[in-house]
């Protein structure tokens, strides 16, 4: 339809994009509309989460819009780099597009051809942010019967947007509202977490026909790291009919809110079953000391009695494997990992000898040997992505976990959007701390068709 060029005001030297629409598609009224539908619609959202325009109008023949230019990575490009999102990443993102195209929905307007493609991940501090685009379809539901560029906004009976982020009545041609964008964001979640839509097909005519009339997948049968939350969620929100989805992008924002909140608390209780199994070590009770560490981060030894010893070790184990009962060793988008804390051996001394004399310990009997060990690991700067080589990913940089124990050593993956992916080995069969340097950012890759319109 025409094509998107990077700008530069020769005075002030501000950059910006614009839109120019080809001569002969700015003379088809229709098409001239939903090439301002854009600048409209845009035009009514004042927040950070939609590109600013600037100007719109016809020059020489040819329709333009001039706005904001956006830096960063769009989300297909990011998907198309890293082949899928952690399961954290995916939900924090789809709770920002969420609140982003509630306040589209809060003004009257509903995008219908919400992908990752027109979603831009900007950078930004602390955290990166987005950028929703091309709202050139979009359905405006009140508009100023004065504007100069009234028309038809859309027409029932005619299909817009993409198959594989459609909803079945944008399939179908029937008039769409917000629930029409609400499945369209349970696509992009799914995307993000499997690495591809819930539908696919050879052609366009199959994936419209998969929209219509295939049940999903459920998404732990593809990614079994998801949790049943979020799982729920993107089945209610892929439902069939629109009546059978959730009533608002509030209502999605709410309940990712609710899976992010579940999955933090779950990537908290390893530690504490790890902790429990420590303190009931057998080294615990060796010499009936403790070894508190102070303050300042030293050890201090001090004497406990036998009774008081015995009592904790036998509560801690208790107390840990109640944990471990109730499910805390799952870890943020990782597998499930089986930590068995048994109770430490106390030795409490009888009051009779025995009948039938044992044999004394030998000295070369195998000490017990904990199950797990705790791993450590940060990087420079923090919030790379932990995996294993399997793909299995663990969390994010600072991280504190653990691993079954196993001979030689674990090999980790750490990644970071814009730095080179670096692997680190950890011994396996002991408790480790390691810091990672990450080096210099990355320059952010040039589309060549970039450079030709330049």
């Amino acid at each position: 339809m025409g094509a998107v060029y990077l700008a530069e005001h020769p005075i002030i030297r501000k950059q910006a994009a614009v839109k120019v629409l080809r001569p002969e598609i700015s003379g088809n009224a229709e098409m001239l509309d939903r090439f301002f539908n854009e600048a409209r619609a845009t035009a009514r959202l004042d927040d950070p989460a939609f590109v600013e325009v600037f100007d719109c109008g016809v020059a020489e023949g040819s329709a333009f819009i001039v706005m904001e230019y956006v830096r960063g990575e769009s989300l297909a490009a990011r998907l198309a780099r890293l082949g899928h999102f952690p399961v954290g990443e995916a939900v924090a993102l789809g709770r920002k597009i969420a609140r982003a195209v509630g306040l589209a929905h809060a003004h009257g307007i509903v995008h219908r051809d919400l992908k990752p493609d027109n979603i831009i991940i900007s950078a930004g501090e602390p955290e990166e942010g987005i950028k929703i685009l091309d709202f050139g379809i979009a359905k405006l539901s009140t508009v100023s019967a004065t504007s100069p560029w009234e028309g038809p906004r859309t027409r029932t009976g005619v299909m817009m947007g993409t198959p594989q982020y459609m909803s079945p009545e944008q399939c179908r041609g029937a008039a769409v509202d917000e629930r029409a964008d609400i499945y369209s964001l349970a696509c992009i979640l799914h995307a993000l977490v499997v690495g591809e839509p819930p539908f696919a097909g050879a052609s366009d005519a199959d994936v419209l026909s998969a929209q219509l009339h295939q049940a999903v997948v459920p998404l732990r049968a593809r990614q079994p790291s998801a949790p049943p939350a979020l799982d729920a969620l993107v089945s209610r929100m892929l439902a069939k009919s629109p009546g059978e989805r959730p009533r608002s992008m509030n209502e999605v924002g709410a309940a990712l809110a609710a899976v992010a909140e579940a999955m933090t608390s779950a990537a908290q209780a390893p530690t504490v079953a790890l902790a429990g199994r420590e303190a009931a070590s057998p080294g615990a009770l060796e010499g009936h000391t403790i070894s508190p560490t102070s303050g300042d981060g030293t050890s201090e030894r001090r004497r406990s009695p036998l009774w008081a010893v015995v009592a904790g070790a036998a509560l801690a184990a208790v107390a840990a494997g109640v944990v471990i009962a109730m499910g805390a060793h799952r870890r943020l988008d990782a597998r499930p990992v089986d930590v068995v804390v048994e109770p430490a051996p106390v030795a409490v001394p009888r009051s009779e000898p025995s009948a039938t004399p044992e044999p004394a310990p030998s000295a070369e009997a195998p000490a017990m040997v904990p199950a797990a060990v705790q791993v450590r690991v940060g990087s420079e700067p923090a919030g790379a992505t932990v995996s294993e080589p399997g793909g299995w990913v663990l969390g994010t940089t600072p991280l504190v976990t653990s691993l079954p124990r196993r001979p030689g050593a674990i090999e980790l993956l750490i990644e970071k959007p814009g730095y080179p992916p670096r692997r680190v080995r950890v011994p396996g069969d002991a408790d480790s701390e390691r810091t990672v340097p990450l080096g210099r950012r990355r320059p952010r890759p040039v589309d060549p068709d970039e450079w030709r319109k330049l």
